[in-house]
């Protein structure tokens, strides 16, 4: 890699977010780590929000803009065209309604340069339309199931998704070979196959930052609208199963299938 290169590429993928993409690349300018380059891949969008993004783009020192001709129905294309465009030797990713707090990369970087892990990740602080942090039996549970791991393996990610795309820092020679899937079927979990395929190319460890280190932007539609919820959680443990569960491995299969049962139940039970 050059040395003049920047060691973190951030690639955003950006559709209709004029309400929310200049708090987002803010928590970029305000990072305490500075050397890195923005890639805001703009999927077509029919707002504001390319304006927005030249106006903020004389804050930052490094970005590029890339446009797609035609909307591609979700953010797996724009990802996949930051990563082609990516020159850091880490990638992160930061979706165009969340926001990072100004420690994230530093701290992250700091823990990839120290270990041989894929990528690490964080726990989030959820917050609706407004910012306003969530303090639903949703927020709850998470905090319950999870809040304290650190150190992970392909395992783990197979039986409970604890990954946060928009926390992640991942080593670009870990994604090489590994792309977003595009197709229609995957639009819902298309993050949630993507880490499980970097885990299983790679050496299968992960860490997630016990401490919240990205506000995750959940829409007050899609908290109460239990169908899109379990289409959602329906997709996911099909993917779980038939594309990753090792079938001669009983007891992991066991394991995971008993905790997706209780993630059924826990949907019908959070209203």
């Amino acid at each position: 890699m050059n040395e003049s290169a920047p060691l973190v590429s951030i690639v955003i993928p950006l559709y209709n977010a004029e309400h929310y993409i200049e708090e987002t690349l803010l928590s970029i300018v305000n990072q305490t780590y500075s050397n890195y380059e923005v890639i805001v891949v703009d999927n077509a969008s029919t707002d504001s929000s390319l304006d927005i993004v030249n106006k903020i783009a004389e804050k930052l020192n490094n970005i590029t803009v890339i446009p797609c001709s035609s909307n591609s129905g979700g953010p797996a294309k724009p990802r996949n065209l930051g990563i082609e465009a990516a020159n850091g030797k880490y990638v992160a990713f930061l979706d165009s309604d969340d926001v990072w707090y100004p420690d994230k990369l530093e701290k992250q970087v700091d823990i990839m340069k120290k270990s041989t892990c894929d990528f690490v990740g964080s726990r989030m602080t959820t917050v609706d339309d407004a910012g306003n942090v969530i303090t639903s039996k949703l927020s709850i549970l998470n905090t319950l199931f999870g809040a304290k791991v650190k150190h992970c393996a392909l395992s783990n990610l197979m039986i409970r998704n604890n990954v946060i795309t928009s926390s992640v820092l991942v080593r670009k020679s870990a994604i090489k070979h590994v792309r977003f899937n595009e197709a229609d079927v995957f639009k819902c979990v298309e993050d949630y196959l993507f880490w499980l395929e970097v885990l299983s190319n790679n050496t299968g460890v992960y860490f997630v930052f016990s401490e919240e280190l990205v506000k995750y932007r959940i829409s007050t539609a899609s908290l109460s609208n239990k169908d899109g919820k379990f289409k959602l959680l329906a997709k996911s443990i099909l993917v779980n199963y038939f594309a990753y569960v090792d079938f001669n491995a009983p007891y992991p299969f066991l394991r995971a299938t008993v905790f997706n049962l209780v993630r059924v139940l826990k949907l019908f039970l959070l209203k």
